[in-house]
């Protein structure tokens, strides 16, 4: 009981600053920049992701399996596997050629996982095929 009097009065004798500082002019203002900053912003970004999101949605579709059955049941030559590998590997050159950050405004918006997650899906799409590593591409 007597160390919960001590933790009382010590926190009655600490001044809460949190109000004054608050109430400081330029404080005030400088909240009001970074959050007319961010709303400003956010347009801008979520126009970025979804350009990202447009532009590579057909990496997630579910289907992925389905479409490399049926290509592989059409029973296509060399050069058609080879035709498709080198658009897969053109798109993988493409994904890393994404800059690794984004000026957006005041922010950077940086795409180092959503690449390296698209690069993923790319190399188990291309590794899905039979004697894949076996094609040169030129």
């Amino acid at each position: 009981m007597n160390l919960t009097l001590d933790v009382e009065n010590q926190n009655a004798r600490l001044k809460n600053c949190f109000k004054p500082v608050m109430e400081y002019k330029d404080i005030s203002k400088m909240i009001l920049i970074m959050q007319t900053a961010v709303v400003q912003s956010k347009q801008k970004v979520q126009s970025l992701i979804s350009g990202y999101q447009s532009k590579y949605c057909f990496l997630w579709k579910e289907t992925r399996d389905d479409e490399i059955k049926e290509i592989l049941d059409a029973d296509p030559v060399i050069t058609e596997i080879e035709a498709i590998m080198r658009g897969y590997k053109e798109l993988e050159q493409e994904v890393e050629d994404i800059p690794a950050t984004n000026r957006v405004g005041p922010m950077d918006v940086l795409t180092k996982e959503m690449k390296l997650v698209k690069m993923q899906i790319l190399n188990k799409f291309l590794e899905s095929f039979p004697h894949s590593r076996t094609f040169i591409f030129t």
